[in-house]
């Protein structure tokens, strides 16, 4: 009985500091993959990366942003009125589920508030990368 009990507790313990978790699924993707360049909170290196910050690009450019996970861009871009020409580079090892998770931290973070985006809908912009 004391070895059913003491399970049972284990179990509830862990299900409830699990649901009580605000930790947001992409966050510690882009800590790994996105941080180093585009900082902490969102603000880019100054003069070289792009900000995150800037909804209105970020909202402009949903489709195009999973490709550029994906496969990296070299092209010019222009954020907040400021022209950033270095590469980001390709990250072909992340998967569907992972840019999903990425996307929809970036949408909700860094004073974003755009709407989450489905697996569904990151595939069909995957499918159509060019």
């Amino acid at each position: 009985m004391m070895k059913i009990t003491s399970t049972f507790i284990l179990v509830i313990i862990v299900v409830v500091t699990g649901c009580n978790s605000t930790a947001k699924p992409g966050k510690d993707l882009y800590v790994k993959h996105c941080q180093n360049c585009h900082g902490y909170s969102g603000e880019g290196l100054k003069g070289l990366i792009p900000p995150l910050t800037d909804s209105k690009f970020i909202a402009e450019h949903q489709k195009q942003i999973p490709c550029w996970l994906r496969n990296g861009i070299s092209e010019e871009l222009t954020v907040a009125g400021k022209k950033y020409t270095d590469p980001m580079p390709a990250m072909p090892h992340l998967t569907n589920v992972e840019i999903s998770n990425l996307m929809n931290f970036v949408n909700t973070s860094f004073g974003d508030n755009l709407e989450k985006l489905t697996i569904k809908e990151i595939d069909k912009m995957l499918e159509d990368c060019n």
